[in-house]
């Protein structure tokens, strides 16, 4: 989907893989930002949320991140 597109109707249902790519640094802020927003929606992103920088993460580190089971 369009960037643009997304923004302007970026829909309430969550789904399961959102994918932002692109030149356009402002958009992608943006979107992962509407994307943070819809997702969380009142949780604290500190506890809910992890990111990495893609060039610096491996598949070991990402992996053993989704096998971890929540504590609270």
């Amino acid at each position: 989907m369009d960037a643009m597109a997304f923004l302007s109707k970026p829909g309430k249902q969550v789904q399961p893989i959102y994918v932002v790519c692109g030149d356009e640094d402002f958009l992608k802020r943006r979107a992962l930002a509407v994307i943070e927003k819809i997702v969380l929606e009142d949780a604290d992103p500190a506890f809910a949320m992890t990111t990495y920088v893609a060039d610096a993460a491996d598949f070991s580190t990402i992996r053993n991140e989704l096998d971890t089971r929540p504590f609270l």
